[in-house]
């Protein structure tokens, strides 16, 4: 078995310099790269009042059609999942907030 090294990730290290100051203007994301899949860049979002906004941002500055989210949903939280290219690289972009149900039903307990 032959062990992999970072050297592996070379193609996606042009991306992720583009996403640091191409977009530093962009609302702040978790960055991830994967191991197994080493062209993939993983964009994550947390909204904590379901607006979304802050994937909007990013959706529309990675140029990703909107018709191109998926959605999903836990429990009280929504996913919006969306995949776009940067300079031959795959860009995920995901964000997790609650539903609107939930958040209605924390104001009416409030």
């Amino acid at each position: 078995m032959t062990t992999r090294t970072m050297a592996a990730q070379a193609e996606v290290r042009e991306a992720l310099v583009a996403l640091l100051t191409e977009f530093e203007g962009l609302p702040l994301a978790a960055i991830s790269l994967c191991a197994i899949y080493t062209n993939r860049i993983e964009l994550t979002l947390h909204s904590i009042n379901s607006t979304f906004a802050d994937f909007e941002a990013w959706r529309e500055a990675l140029r990703i059609p909107s018709g191109a989210v998926e959605t999903r949903t836990f429990d009280q939280t929504l996913a919006l999942q969306a995949e776009g290219s940067l300079l031959g690289s795959t860009v995920e972009l995901v964000a997790y907030g609650p539903l609107l149900s939930a958040i209605a039903t924390e104001t009416v307990a409030a």
